[in-house]
């Protein structure tokens, strides 16, 4: 079983979190939101941004960057716009070697650059 990070808990980030516990790994996501954080961990669901959907009770939701970056390889799942701002938090935490799956997609606005 691997640990996974996932940075991001959009609709997209929680879908890939939940298939990663479903091939049987370890999953932590990264939200910015509080409240999707409590809801994640107290209620097993994402109504802000994976309504009606029920999580499995096994997927951990912080908001501390540096837990979800503490794993064996981590998913980068958020907007484009925000992908460099969070890619400068995340380096002070970041363990060598340990692999980075950029899920993000899109151009970012401020500087019409790709990913």
């Amino acid at each position: 079983m691997k640990k996974i990070g996932i940075i991001g808990a959009g609709a997209w980030g929680t879908a890939l979190a939940t298939q990663a516990i479903r091939a049987g790994n370890d999953v932590i996501i990264w939200a910015r939101e509080p409240e999707v954080v409590k809801t994640i961990n107290n209620d097993s669901v994402n109504d802000i941004f994976l309504p009606g959907f029920k999580l499995d009770r096994r997927l951990r939701a912080t908001n501390i960057l540096s837990e979800a970056v503490s794993c064996d390889m981590v998913f980068i799942v958020v907007p484009s716009q925000h992908f460099r701002e969070i890619c400068n938090q995340i380096r002070a935490f970041w363990v060598d070697r340990t692999p980075a799956i950029i899920c993000s997609k899109g151009i970012e606005r401020k500087t019409n650059s790709l990913l």
